[in-house]
C-alpha cells in the first residue's frame, strides 16, 4: 500500500513533465517569434521629440528621454532623465521643453 501512495504521485507528476517537453518541442522557434512581432502591435505610438543641439528630448509612458543627435534622434543611446538630480537651471530647461512638446502635439 505505501509504495503505491509513493508511486502514484510520480508516476502523475513525470506524465506532466513529459507532456510539457514534448509540446513545447511541437512549437516551432518562428511560431513563438510571430506571436511577438511588433509591426502587428495593435498599439502603436506616435512620439515626438524635440531637438536642441546634439540631444533629443521626447516623453514615454510618463518617463522624461533624452538621447544623442545625429541626423536623427539615436534610439540607442536613449536613457531616462533623473529629474532630481538636475540644477535649477537644467531642470527649467527641461520643462521650457516639455511645454514645447505639448505644445507642438496640440497644434497636430
Amino acid at each position: 500500500m505505501l509504495t503505491i501512495l509513493i508511486t502514484v504521485p510520480w508516476v502523475l507528476t513525470v506524465a506532466s513533465l513529459l507532456y510539457i517537453i514534448l509540446k513545447r518541442s511541437t512549437v516551432s522557434v518562428d511560431d513563438e517569434y510571430e506571436s511577438m512581432d511588433l509591426e502587428e502591435d495593435e498599439e502603436r505610438h506616435i512620439i515626438r521629440a524635440a531637438i536642441y543641439d546634439t540631444k533629443a528630448f521626447w516623453v514615454h509612458d510618463n518617463i522624461f528621454y533624452e538621447s544623442d543627435v545625429t541626423r536623427e534622434p539615436d534610439w540607442s543611446t536613449a536613457r531616462p532623465i533623473d529629474t532630481m538630480k538636475l540644477s535649477e537651471k537644467s531642470l527649467s530647461n527641461l520643462l521650457k521643453i516639455l511645454d514645447d512638446l505639448k505644445k507642438s502635439e496640440m497644434e497636430q
